[in-house]
This record gives C-alpha cells, structure tokens and sequence, in this order.
C-alpha cells in the first residue's frame, strides 16, 4: 500500500486533451476547457453516487470548481495501490478482479449522462459496422 509521504508539487500534462493536471499533498487540480470540465463534474457526481450505492468503488470528492478557468480540485486520495501491483502481490487476486468487474458494470451499467452533458465522440477515421 502506498503510504501518505509529502512530495512536492508536481504536474501531468496531457497535451491531446488540452489539459494538465496539478497534484499536491492535499489535492488534485485538473486544468482543461470548460464543456470538458462541465462534463467532467457531472461524471464525477454520478459516479461518486453508484459508489456509495454499490460499495463497489471511491470517487475523490470535488472540494472546488471554477468554470471560468476550467479547473476542478479533487481531494488527494493516498493509500492505494496500482492494480498491476495489487495484482502482483495479493494472494487472492481473482477476487480483486471480481471486484474491478463488478465496479465497471455498475458504471457501465448505471452511470447515464443527461441529454444535455452528451457529447460526440470522434470518430477516428474508423467505421463501426
């Protein structure tokens, strides 16, 4: 389990999505356009809702957003692990996949956006048949 140490701030830049990403002891700042962050809050909030419905999963709770600058601030959450390494290192690692299957479904399942937060997806040149 990873362990709560203090690092210094740093950023994640993610340059195909126009957003950054801003991690500091207590918090998570996430940068990126305003319909992106607008959909991003709404995501957020129903997820967090089949979470504690479900048990299944955690949602870092929003302490603050700003439209104007497209920024949400998520709490950081510590004591998790990567799951390649959970997976590694647990004994009982299919249960843990069990419950990763049952956390997707309920989002897959559950998680339905208002008509008016859908947006489309880019099509990538590919035709779905």
């Amino acid at each position: 389990m990873a362990e709560n140490v203090a690092l210094p701030p740093f950023t994640l830049p993610f340059a195909g999505i126009g957003a950054h990403v801003v991690f500091s002891d207590l918090a998570v700042v996430k940068y990126q356009n305003v319909e992106r962050t607008r959909l991003e809050l709404k995501k957020t909030e129903l997820a967090a809702e089949i979470g504690r419905s479900t048990s299944s999963f955690w949602v870092p709770s929003v302490l603050a957003h700003d439209m104007a600058s497209g920024s949400i601030t998520f709490e950081r959450m510590y004591g998790f692990s990567y799951l390649n390494v959970a997976l590694s290192t647990l004994p009982h690692a299919e249960r843990l996949i069990a419950q990763v299957g049952r956390a997707l479904a309920a989002i897959h399942d559950r998680l339905r956006l208002p008509d008016d937060y859908r947006v489309a997806l880019p099509t990538f040149g590919v035709a779905l048949q």
